[in-house]
């Protein structure tokens, strides 16, 4: 039997066809049950996708937060260098001659 024959025979309410109310009533189950197993594994893996995807949030927070503070200690470092290379004399050859 098609399924348009089992629905047409639901919806009818006459159902002559092999097996009758019986059969289709079993048939109804099964896709019934079938459904609720497929949802079952749905709703898993929804809360498995939910899990990860708030963990990976949490992670990307620490990240971001972490290249904050990497950067805030490269710009430190960038400035003690450079007071450093202020201070530091100039090479003999590349300061300015005295007029005699």
């Amino acid at each position: 039997m098609s399924k348009r024959q089992y629905w047409f025979c639901e919806a009818s309410g006459k159902c002559n066809a092999t097996g009758g109310k019986e059969y289709h009533d079993t048939v109804m189950k099964e896709e019934i049950d079938a459904l609720s197993v497929r949802i079952e594994r749905l709703l898993g893996l929804m809360k498995k996708l939910s899990d990860e995807n708030a963990r990976l949030r949490n992670e990307l927070t620490g990240s971001k937060k972490q290249q904050a503070d990497m950067e805030k200690r490269m710009n430190e470092a960038r400035v003690r260098v450079e007071a450093a290379l202020a201070r530091l004399p100039l090479p003999a050859d590349s300061q300015p001659e005295e007029a005699a």
